[in-house]
């Protein structure tokens, strides 16, 4: 399908969280996808508040929130980064990562095999 289809079905699967019972579900609960649109190879992802309000307090996990979203859509061709919306208000940081540029991939979070 179109890469706007796929990043939107592969952040819903995102959002269902993981089905292994050993993992732990990255995107803060209650969070929902309102919806994803792609301007010259950015994808503009908005989230409902509890993106913001129901996640945890902690600068370790910020970047993980982040990139698992980056580069779980940085896999779909024609998707060079990611900018974040909360209910249509683009957001410029989450935590303590910057998101005032475009967010792009990031291969530190990528689980080697």
């Amino acid at each position: 399908g179109s890469p706007q289809n796929a990043a939107s079905n592969a952040i819903n699967e995102l959002l269902k969280g993981p089905v292994e019972d050993y993992n732990f579900a990255v995107i803060p609960p209650g969070t929902k996808l309102i919806d994803v649109k792609i301007v010259e190879n950015i994808v503009k992802v908005n989230f409902t508040q509890e993106f913001l309000s129901n996640s945890l307090d902690t600068r370790i996990l910020d970047e993980y929130i982040i990139y698992s979203i980056v580069n779980t859509l940085t896999e779909i061709p024609d998707i060079r980064a990611v900018t974040f919306f909360i209910e249509g208000k683009e957001i410029k940081e989450y935590g303590n990562v910057d998101l005032r540029l475009p967010a792009i991939r990031n291969e530190k979070y990528l689980q080697k095999s």
